[in-house]
Order: C-alpha cells, then sequence, then structure tokens
C-alpha cells in the first residue's frame, strides 16, 4: 500500500482532470527544491521529509520548513486533488532536533524530530489544511508512510 500511495504521488495522480475546479494530473507534481547542505539521496537519507498542501480553499500555499536553524523548504505547493507529497531527502545526526514549519499567513507548528543511530531512519510529513480552520500540521513516524 505505502509503495502504491508513493507512486501515486510521484505519477501526478494520473491522466489530467478537474477536482472542485483545481486541475490534477501529471503536472501537478510540485517539484522539491532543497536548499540546505543537509539535502541528500534517497538511499543515503536518514530523515525522508514529504511537505503537502491538502487545502482547496488555497490552491497553493508557501510553507517553509526548517530543522534546527537550517532552512530545508521554502516553496510554494500545489494542493493537486491532496495528492501531492514532495520528497525532500536529508541526512541529519543521531538525536534530537527541532522542527518548525510555517507560512506567509502565520501558521506555524513546532515539533521534534528524534533521528535513531545509523541505519535508523524517520519519516516526517508535514501538511496544510484549511479544513474547519487553516493549520499545519506534522506527523513524524518510525516506518515509511502509506499515502493514498
Amino acid at each position: 500500500m505505502a509503495v502504491a500511495g508513493l507512486l501515486l504521488a510521484a505519477a501526478g495522480c494520473g491522466s489530467r482532470v478537474e477536482v472542485l475546479g483545481v486541475g490534477v494530473g501529471p503536472e501537478c507534481p510540485t517539484p522539491p527544491q532543497p536548499l540546505s547542505a543537509l539535502a541528500s539521496t534517497e538511499q543515503e537519507a536518514n530523515v525522508h521529509l514529504y511537505v503537502s498542501n491538502q487545502s482547496f480553499v488555497e490552491s497553493t500555499a508557501r510553507m517553509r520548513v526548517r530543522l534546527e536553524d537550517v532552512v530545508v523548504v521554502d516553496q510554494e505547493f500545489e494542493v493537486c486533488g491532496q495528492h501531492n507529497w514532495v520528497a525532500f531527502h536529508l541526512r541529519l545526526a543521531p538525536g534530537w532536533h527541532d522542527l518548525v514549519a510555517t507560512t506567509p499567513t502565520g501558521l506555524r507548528v513546532d515539533s521534534r524530530v528524534d533521528v535513531p543511530e545509523t541505519p535508523g531512519q524517520r519519516w516526517v510529513v508535514v501538511s496544510h489544511w484549511t479544513e474547519d480552520e487553516r493549520h499545519l500540521d506534522v506527523d513524524v513516524r518510525a516506518e515509511p508512510v502509506g499515502f493514498a
């Protein structure tokens, strides 16, 4: 299931359709723009960060993610039918790391990521939402995330 979800996200949801007026299709995936020396290849990474805009109200949302004081993500994310998780593979030292996700509209969420000793890994998902109220959330896991 996790592999199918990741393939769906990477493929951009198949052929182009409209969902609530938002285009969904191969052109949807937002390309990752890694900003720091923490960026790594997927094979060498021990932290797999996925960032997603899950809001049909705001079809694009700018998000910034910092680990400690290092900006690792700062870009616009498209909703793309809510099937657009953009991967950023990072290499961090083992131990606890402070993560802060923000938007220019004033949203902020603080979290901590515990990176285990090699060969351990963490999967982190940062999501922007506007259901009920506008917010960001962070989910840190010890196993790969399955996206649907």
